[in-house]
């Protein structure tokens, strides 16, 4: 069994504002967990959650990357399409290795443009 997990889930999970809801959530985290069933974050739930990191708890784009990175290594969590999101969250650093039709737009593009520029299109970011 799955249990696929929601953009409000993985923020509770990752800012514990609410301990009530928080505690619920790990419970039923630790539980899925426990039984041996994949815990399941969708591409579009990893994009929101960048975002609402961002918009509402005005956190920078790197500490909501490495938020991200690390729940990647989490016991018991999977995600989507893993090796586009572990590309997504790898930093661009290198210009000089870009593929010709690879612009400077592409290489400054946000963590959703990226994942979704990798799953859709096949672009291939240089890390």
């Amino acid at each position: 069994m799955i249990l696929g997990i929601d953009t409000n889930v993985v923020v509770r999970l990752l800012v514990s504002d609410d301990t009530e809801q928080t505690r619920k959530v790990r419970e039923l985290v630790d539980q899925a967990v426990s039984r041996v069933e994949r815990v399941l974050g969708s591409l579009p739930v990893l994009v929101e959650t960048e975002w609402v990191r961002r918009s509402r708890y005005g956190l920078g784009r790197e500490a909501v990357l490495g938020v991200l990175r690390a729940a990647l290594g989490a016991r018991g969590l999977s995600f989507e399409d893993e090796p586009a999101l572990e590309e997504a969250l790898s930093p661009i650093t290198r210009l000089a290795k870009a593929p010709r039709n690879l612009n400077t737009a592409t290489l400054a593009a946000g963590f959703g443009d990226r994942l979704v520029g990798g799953c859709l299109f096949g672009l291939h970011m240089i890390a």
